[in-house]
């Protein structure tokens, strides 16, 4: 005779599972909240304001790029040239402010060379059909080679009193105690989460970095979807050059490279919360938080500085080796 009511084995193996799923998926999220308690134990600088203004500064930055690289890798490409087009937008911007233009066109130059790059990329990749990794390092070091044909591989210090008052707030100033950079940041998040998982251009991403052909027979662009997610790439590589620009007083010709393990990772991490595998871009902004606080925790402790790279490599192997499983699974 069947029995309709479940068995306390089965009733138990499904929240075990449920159990497991949510660990699985949300356990990392205290990573970060586990790394400051450890750090506000461990140094008493930690928890000092002028640290937490540090941290979120820095995440900001990270973070923003880092969203413009998860639409890249939400579509299943890979972008090697932002590190370098950082620098390129840092000494752009520079030069422009000391040749007295009006900041709302410096801004739109930087925005518009972020976006050609972006497009330079994905024609690349899209028409002429080179390997991202290929197509994206040759974008790199041409933005590299216009940067020090302007600049000689030297900061450009920007004149005095040059520096307009809306980039010297944003980039240098505090609201409420918090970084004024916040105000390029919440609206560029929230954009990224609303672009990625409320739009028709997100879903297009989503299905073209999971199986290209199987899109295009659906009907979707493969090519201006690809297209899109570069250049949303490029211009966050380029806004982000105009920030290091405006909180220095200078364009940083070698700013840039320096980024692109911390993007990495913050990317891969982010791909093994809330959507198992995929990009997302609330992952994104949980691991560029992560990693900041892991540099930020190390070098208050005096570690030394090949210990964040190692862990830098660590937690992209890791990521990524979770994200794999996912996917099996």
């Amino acid at each position: 005779m069947g029995s309709s009511a479940a068995t306390p084995g089965a009733v138990g193996g499904r929240l075990n599972q449920r159990k497991s799923v949510f660990i699985r998926r949300y356990g990392t999220l205290l990573a970060p909240i586990a790394l400051s308690i450890y750090f506000a134990l461990a140094s008493s600088r930690f928890l000092t304001l002028g640290n937490f203004q540090s941290i979120i500064m820095e995440w900001t930055i990270l973070c923003t790029l880092a969203l413009g690289f998860t639409f890249v890798v939400a579509a299943g490409e890979f972008d090697l040239s932002f590190g370098y087009l950082i620098a390129l937008c840092s000494v752009v911007a520079a030069l422009m402010i000391n040749a007295g233009i009006n900041v709302f066109l410096v801004i739109l130059g930087v925005l518009a060379i972020g976006a050609a790059v972006g497009i330079l990329n994905s024609l690349l990749v899209v028409k002429v059909g080179l390997p991202a990794f290929i197509a994206t390092i040759g974008v790199g070091a041409l933005c590299q080679g216009v940067n020090y044909l302007f600049s000689g591989a030297a900061p450009i210090a920007i004149f005095f009193g040059m520096l307009p008052r809306a980039l010297e707030f944003i980039g240098q100033e505090y609201l409420f105690n918090l970084p004024s950079t916040l105000l390029v940041f919440v609206p560029i998040s929230v954009l990224s989460i609303y672009c990625l998982t409320q739009t028709r251009i997100g879903r297009y991403i989503y299905a073209i970095g999971m199986n290209p052909v199987a899109a295009k027979r659906a009907g979707i662009n493969v090519g201006r979807g690809k297209t899109f997610a570069f250049v949303c790439c490029s211009v966050a590589a380029a806004l982000v050059g105009l920030l290091i620009t405006a909180r220095s007083g200078s364009g940083q010709s070698i700013a840039g490279p320096e980024y692109l393990l911390d993007v990495f990772a913050s990317v891969f991490f982010g791909m093994s919360l809330f959507k198992e595998g995929e990009a997302n871009a609330e992952g994104t902004m949980v691991g560029a938080l992560f990693m900041v606080i892991v540099s930020n925790g190390l070098t208050l402790m005096n570690t030394p500085f090949y210990i964040l790279k190692i862990l830098q490599g660590l937690v992209i192997f890791m990521s990524v080796s979770l994200t794999s499983r996912y996917k099996v699974q």
